[in-house]
């Protein structure tokens, strides 16, 4: 299944690559679009309707599996090629992503700046070849390399636009792939281990029953020089009762016998067939390995500083500063100001602080809140706490009110009840 699956896999990839549009219509892919120099080679105008399974091969779709036309042409293709490919990652704006990703509460995006640089990684992707007996296999692995070392990366999860050699510098190239063909060596070890114990399984059995077979027929000999060589003691003890003309005729016959044994050296030719047979075995039962590099692609992705103000109806936060990683999409974490816990909901308090809603502190005077951060401020008449803008401060006693207790003298400036005269 896991083979299938990388099958199904690289064959996505493959015209992905290439700039065709491939569509998923249950276990069928359906391949438009695919360019002209592809459609040459393989001698087939698209669409392509591709199937992995030979039970559901039909007239107008093509077979992908071992040893299927397609994936030689595909193999093929790549070969030829000899090319490296640039690809960009497609990315949703961070803005964008943040608000399906964060929770604003009551309060909205006042401004939002980024800007950005690109991250690159390279996919090496092999096709090996395992021919054994009569049995031939292939694999085929991609590796991803990122600043050198191996990263997990599900291309599944994106989409892909033809990448642009003047957004980035291409280097390294040679260096990540000697790395890739290490951590080929190492991917392929245990399909290697378990063909090697299978082969050596049905190596022991073969030599087994040829060492049975050789040692039977020397078996055999020996029984019959042995014999002979009975015969031989009996014809010449002198107590034998066969006369002696039929004696020397049987001696005469028994000696052929035993002389043309040790003449055509039955033995040591046996030993020879058996030699050879055995090694023979041993050649075919050995693993051939062929890997070859079919394509080499370079990923480009963007990584975005951002600053965020957020604002409500009552004030503007200060600037929120983060990153965002469109390979991974994620953000590094928005904090609450007052307990340091990274946010998925936030709010903003009647200071400008931005806080999760356990931090939230209410306030007498409004609904924005105060927070853990902020003073609250006891008004000198009612003795109720607000926050700093639900208060005032007198402009002759220069104590704090709540706004129901203080009466505007002018734009700027209030004087209490008690000040004013207004008992």
């Amino acid at each position: 299944m896991k083979e299938l699956a990388e099958l199904k896999e690289f064959t996505a990839n493959f015209f992905k690559n290439l700039g065709a549009k491939t569509i998923w219509e249950g276990q069928m892919l359906r391949v438009d679009k695919v360019p002209k120099d592809f459609e040459d080679f393989f001698g087939k105008k698209s669409p392509l309707k591709l199937v992995f399974d030979r039970s559901e091969e039909g007239k107008d779709t093509e077979l992908i599996a071992k040893g299927s036309f397609l994936l030689k042409a595909i193999a093929l293709y790549l070969e030829n090629k000899g090319q490296t490919t640039l690809l960009k990652l497609r990315v949703m704006d961070p803005k964008e992503l943040l608000k399906h990703k964060v929770v604003f509460n009551d309060c909205d995006i006042f401004s939002f700046e980024k800007k950005h640089s690109y991250k690159t990684m390279v996919r090496f992707t092999f096709l090996t070849t395992f021919q054994y007996l009569n049995e031939k296999e292939q694999k085929m692995i991609s590796i991803y390399l990122e600043e050198g070392k191996p990263v997990t990366f599900d291309e599944k999860r994106f989409q892909f636009e033809e990448g642009r050699k003047e957004d980035i510098e291409i280097s390294g190239i040679k260096e990540n792939y000697s790395t890739s063909k290490v951590i080929l060596k190492e991917l392929l070890k245990p399909q290697v281990a378990d063909i090697g114990t299978n082969l050596k399984s049905k190596l022991s059995r073969e030599l087994q029953r040829i060492d049975s077979h050789y040692k039977r027929q020397e078996e055999e000999i020996d029984k019959q020089v042995q014999s002979l060589n009975t015969q031989l003691k009996e014809l010449e003890d002198p107590n034998s009762k066969v006369d002696k003309k039929n004696a020397e005729l049987k001696l005469k016959r028994i000696n052929e016998q035993l002389q043309k044994i040790t003449e055509e050296d039955k033995k040591s030719k046996l030993k020879k067939e058996k030699d050879f047979l055995l090694n023979d075995e041993v050649q075919k039962h050995g693993l051939n390995m062929d890997t070859k590099l079919l394509n080499t692609t370079v990923i480009y992705y963007p990584v975005y500083e951002c600053r965020m103000l957020l604002k409500n109806n009552e004030v503007i936060g200060k600037p929120l500063d983060f990153l965002y990683d469109s390979k991974e999409s994620s953000f590094t974490s928005i904090n609450c100001e007052s307990c340091k816990e990274s946010l998925s909901s936030l709010k903003l308090c009647s200071s400008g602080h931005v806080i999760c809603k356990s931090c939230i502190l209410p306030c007498k005077g409004c609904t924005q809140g105060s927070c853990k951060i902020c003073q609250f401020r006891r008004c000198n008449r009612c003795e109720r706490e607000y926050c700093k803008r639900c208060t005032k401060k007198c402009s002759r006693c220069f104590k704090e009110f709540c706004k129901t207790h203080v009466i505007p003298t002018s734009p700027t400036k209030v004087l209490c009840l008690g000040c004013s005269g207004n008992f």
